[in-house]
């Protein structure tokens, strides 16, 4: 049995040990836990490690108007003396059977647009949810009409949008929507780039169409299920004929095809087996990026 002195001392001699290991380990770190302990010892590496979004760039707000739902991205900064190009993107596939608002947790349909490049292209970003499908027959023009007047009457008055530089990028369905657009409204958009769209001509005012100035870059495939090859034919066909300033990047493959296409050439890669088809000298085959070439053009005679 210790004595009461005795507990006292080896108590005091166990509790200086404890400290001094204490010490002796945290001045001498196991080399072992070295690669299981992260290194934060600047807040520059934390910023640098952070994954970029396009809202690092942009706000985020849903907007209604005449029964359509918006999803309306703004540039965070904008300066007075400024003014901005717009893009509006037609989405794909069954987006108009969600619940308005319930699109972009499933998708956000931003083709090509990565935070890297919005940050040095400011822009407005337009998304309208179709209550039905962009070709639905007698009611496509309708719809189209309700978009180019919530755009008119609203965003052009509300922000500095660049009304010469509307432009419009859709995929599949979306880019069905597109050549409606451009055949009921021509000259409405500067540039369109409708991937994996398709066009009946027998039962579309093509004459508005041949007429129009818009710059078209379409990217299509000779195997898609969805968007037949042949439709792609008679609209090349038809701007052939009128010498539009039409281009088309054809490639192999099913539906997904062109839009794997669009997006290499937006990095700067190439396709394998990518054809590029013009209709017009006035057609420019330079620019590679399709956002660069987006961005390029203009309706000089529009305010």
């Amino acid at each position: 049995m210790f004595s009461r002195l005795g507990k006292i001392i080896l108590f005091s001699a166990l509790g200086f040990a404890g400290v001094w290991a204490c010490i002796h380990l945290s001045q001498t770190p196991d080399p072992s836990l070295s690669n299981l302990i992260p290194d934060f010892d600047s807040k520059e590496e934390l910023v640098t490690n952070k994954t970029e979004s396009i809202l690092d760039y942009c706000t985020e707000e849903i907007r209604t108007y005449d029964g359509l739902t918006y999803y309306l991205y703004k540039p965070l900064k904008l300066h007075p003396a400024q003014s901005y190009p717009l893009i509006v993107f037609y989405h794909g596939g069954d987006m108009h059977l969600y619940k308005p608002g319930q699109v972009l947790p499933v998708c956000k349909p931003m083709y090509g647009v990565t935070p890297a490049w919005l940050k040095d292209n400011p822009c407005f970003m337009l998304i309208p949810q179709a209550p039905d499908t962009w070709w639905a027959r007698g009611k496509s023009w309708s719809l189209l009409a309700r978009i180019h007047r919530y755009i008119d009457q609203q965003l052009c008055k509300e922000f500095p949008i660049d009304h010469s530089r509307l432009y419009t990028i859709g995929y599949s369905a979306g880019g069905t929507g597109i050549f409606h657009a451009l055949a009921w409204y021509p000259d409405y958009y500067a540039a369109a780039i409708p991937i994996a769209g398709w066009l009946a001509v027998q039962e579309t005012p093509t004459d508005a169409l041949v007429k129009s100035r818009t710059a078209v870059w379409s990217f299509s495939s000779t195997g898609d299920e969805c968007a037949a090859w042949w439709a792609t034919e008679d609209v090349l066909r038809v701007f052939t004929a009128a010498r539009g300033n039409f281009k088309l990047t054809k490639v192999p493959g099913g539906h997904g095809a062109p839009n794997k296409a669009f997006n290499a050439a937006c990095n700067g890669q190439p396709y394998p087996g990518a054809e590029l088809i013009s209709t017009s000298p006035s057609c420019d085959l330079t620019t590679q990026n399709p956002l660069e070439w987006l961005f390029r053009q203009r309706l000089p005679f529009k305010k």
